[in-house]
């Protein structure tokens, strides 16, 4: 969305392809009653608020982009322009911005009865949780950022790490107060009754949500090398000044590429959005 916001200010007219049916990537699919943290000028945001802010600028403009309900699957050079979806479109210049690949979440599988219906992997809604006992499996980040955001909604939260210490940012310690904590405790399994049974004791609980993080299978678009583009460990290899990849009219931004000192959060990729216009506008006056 902010790539295609820097399209509009620079006048460019340009197509934003998303295969969701919404936009907002991560954020609007798995954590849209989370908050995030680390953008600039935002602080305890939740992220469906970041993500309308983000809608609103980018639909401001007289410049505004198509947005297309379509997977990519691939991408030709023909001359001058670019066929995709073999001839369905065409582009002068290509923006991927495709993140990692489809997230799956990591379900463990030495756990038994994690198919029961009141097992997430993510938070669905925030309202699902409202005034329930929930326990929340994981010590990341992202573990300790649901905490933080359920404690105000949910009847109960309680955090259960199979570590003797949380791996979350130092600062978020001091906002878990009123909420359980329990370290070293190894989920055994998940009963029908709402009993989630541990090494160290038995817990119950209207939902329990994993934390355990997500793996991503890469994104399938066809053609990709042939065009020039290299990958390193399943990402897109870019210049750094210019987020060009090998071929000089494709460029990539986000959690698909990479260079070094590389990091994945919201503010690197508005920065790289913004050098990839800035780039293809310099290519416009050449």
């Amino acid at each position: 969305m902010y790539a295609s916001y820097c399209c509009g200010i620079s006048s460019f007219p340009c197509s934003l392809f998303e295969t969701l049916q919404h936009l907002g990537g991560q954020c609007s699919a798995f954590y849209p009653d989370k908050n995030i943290y680390g953008v600039p000028g935002f602080s305890d945001t939740k992220a469906s608020d970041f993500i309308d802010l983000l809608k609103k600028q980018t639909f401001s403009l007289e410049y505004i982009p198509d947005i297309i309900n379509k997977k990519i699957t691939n991408i030709e050079q023909d001359t001058e322009f670019f066929s995709l979806n073999n001839g369905e479109y065409m582009a002068k210049y290509i923006i991927l911005a495709t993140g990692i690949g489809d997230m799956i979440p990591n379900i463990p599988n030495d756990i038994s009865g994690i198919d029961n219906d009141f097992v997430h992997f993510y938070c669905i809604r925030a309202d699902l949780y409202k005034g329930k006992d929930i326990i929340i499996a994981g010590g990341g980040d992202s573990a300790v950022d649901f905490a933080i955001c359920m404690k105000s909604i949910a009847k109960s939260v309680t955090i259960i790490h199979r570590k003797d210490e949380l791996r979350c940012d130092s600062h978020k310690i001091g906002k878990l107060n009123d909420i359980n904590v329990k370290l070293s405790h190894s989920i055994l399994s998940i009963e029908k009754n709402h009993k989630i049974i541990t090494d160290k004791g038995t817990f119950t609980a209207d939902y329990i949500i994993f934390c355990y993080g997500f793996r991503a299978e890469p994104g399938a678009i066809a053609g990709l090398t042939k065009l020039g583009i290299s990958f390193e460990d399943d990402l897109i290899s870019v210049d750094i000044d210019t987020m060009q990849t090998g071929n000089k009219k494709i460029f990539a931004i986000g959690d698909a590429i990479t260079y070094k000192n590389k990091k994945k959060n919201l503010v690197s990729c508005f920065f790289e959005a913004d050098k990839a216009v800035r780039m293809i506008k310099l290519l416009e006056l050449q």
